[in-house]
This record gives C-alpha cells, structure tokens and sequence, in this order.
C-alpha cells in the first residue's frame, strides 16, 4: 500500500512538473506575442501620427474655417484630443476677448487724454481723463485698491513722455 501511495505521489509530482513546464512554455510564448503586438502598435500609432500631420497639413492649404476644422478634428481625433482641442480653443478665445477689452480700453483712455490741453498739470490731466478723482499721487496706493491706483500712478508716469512726444510731432 506504501509503495501505491508512493507511486501516486510520485506520478503527481511528475504530473505538477510537466505542468509547470507547460504554463513555462505557454508564458513565454505569450510574452514573445505581447512584444510583437507592441512593437505592431507603436508602428501603427507611429504611422497614424504621420497622417494626422499630413492630415492637417492639407486642412492648412483648404483654408477651411473654424467649424469646418473642429468638425475634421472631432470625426478624425480620439476622445481626449477632441477634449484637448476643445479646452485650446476656449482659452483662445478668453484670452482674444481679454485682449480685445484692454485694447478698447487703451483706445478710450488714449482718446480722453488727446483731447485734454496739455498745459494742465499731470495729475490733473489723469484725475480728468480717468475720471478718478480719488486718486492720490502723494501717498503710496493702498493694497485693496489695486485696480485703480497704479492705473494712475502708470498713467501719471507716461504722461510727461506723452507730453513731449506730441509736442514734437
């Protein structure tokens, strides 16, 4: 019975054994396929990149306009590059409408100083372009107020130069 038991234990042991030699095998070749088909997908992604730039490229010669561009961008990019694409083009536009109120401003704050005479002194030329009568050219602006005052004190600083330059000219 000893020698069945044995025998038994014996045969499972080889059994184990070739089995494990088996997995062995199976995992090497799996991880030899897995290698392949990430070599196959860097190729791949590597060559999409490649038509994407060509892509573009020719939507650039098209002269295609803004929605036509993001309609080609959401049919032809993944879901995170339609976000990217999405996210760039909103903070274009934030920063052209942010550009297009501070030129607006420059342009009045321009004009109002090009028609106040220029033998008023420089702070009363800014108290009267801005219309800020608050401001004090002799103290220090405090923390809470920096929206105006150093719009005034800058102004204050340029006006002497813009004095100058339009008496030149």
């Amino acid at each position: 019975m000893r020698k069945v038991q044995d025998e038994e234990h014996l045969n499972l042991l080889l059994f184990q054994e070739e089995l494990l030699h088996h997995i062995s095998q199976k995992l090497d070749v799996l991880r030899a396929e897995q290698l392949s088909l990430n070599e196959k997908m860097a190729l791949n992604e590597s060559l999409g990149l490649q038509v994407r730039v060509h892509e573009l490229i020719d939507m650039c010669k098209l002269k295609l306009n803004a929605a036509q561009v993001s309609t080609l961008v959401h049919r032809r990019a993944k879901p995170n590059e339609c976000v990217k694409f999405n996210l760039h083009v909103e903070e274009i536009d934030k920063i052209t409408n942010l550009l297009l109120g501070l030129s607006s401003r420059l342009a009045r704050t321009e004009n109002r100083l090009a028609v106040i005479p220029l033998s008023q002194d420089t702070e009363e030329r800014v108290r009267t372009s801005t219309g800020w009568a608050e401001c004090n050219f002799s103290v220090k602006p405090p923390q809470n107020h920096r929206l105006t005052h150093p719009v005034c004190f800058s102004i204050a600083a340029k006006l002497p130069r813009i004095a100058t330059d339009k008496t030149l000219s």
